[in-house]
């Protein structure tokens, strides 16, 4: 109670306050972040994505706090796009990215809004173009569309049936059968289901997928 009752002999230290929040999230993670911010030995670190506010609220937090704010351009249900220059003078961390084209069309949904999966990345600060940014970041794809990869490999390779490059097939299997996710297994059954010979899975070293 010393640090609240001014009492001289009291050592105060900081607490540090980790805040996350994702579109609507984010409007009420900086207001609650400007309010921790006029708190006395308070320490706050926020990574906010998809953002919604005014932009009143964005600004400069106070030296030893952090901010980090994450965007789609792309996002049509959080519109947000401001400036490199602005964000550079914020003095903030930020991860803004935006594509050109079709290519990328509804990687994250209908509404371009499924991505708040970014919060849990680490190192992806910057402004980038999307296929550059999944490219250094793959953790940063959509799921559906990052699982649906190999299988278009293996569909394209079940066509060939050159002995060479059945076991890649194999060890693709086995990559996916280790990270044992629900998507993973499921194509892991898929590749095990069209991986002819019992011979060659045992070849490969592959016995069962339990």
């Amino acid at each position: 109670m010393g640090r609240y009752t001014g009492s001289p002999d009291t050592l105060a230290f900081d607490q540090r306050i980790d805040l996350r929040g994702f579109s609507a999230g984010s409007f009420a993670g900086l207001s609650m972040l400007h309010l921790l911010w006029k708190i006395p030995y308070v320490v706050t670190n926020g990574k906010l994505g998809a953002i919604a506010c005014p932009p009143q609220l964005i600004v400069t937090p106070p030296p030893d706090h952090t901010l980090h704010l994450l965007h789609y351009e792309a996002d049509q249900l959080c519109v947000w796009k401001p400036g490199r220059h602005q964000l550079d003078q914020l003095q903030i961390r930020y991860t803004y990215v935006f594509t050109e084209g079709p290519a990328y069309k509804e990687h994250f949904g209908a509404k371009e809004h499924n991505y708040s999966h970014w919060l849990s990345l680490d190192y992806t600060a910057g402004w980038w173009d999307l296929p550059r940014f999944l490219f250094w970041n793959p953790e940063a794809a959509s799921t559906a569309k990052r699982d649906a990869t190999p299988l278009r490999l293996l569909s394209w390779l079940s066509f060939l049936r050159w002995r060479s490059l059945s076991r890649p097939r194999c060890s693709i299997c086995l990559r996916w059968m280790r990270r044992r996710t629900a998507n993973s297994l499921h194509w892991a059954e898929h590749i095990w289901k069209r991986t002819p010979p019992l011979s060659l899975r045992r070849h490969c070293g592959i016995t069962s997928l339990s």
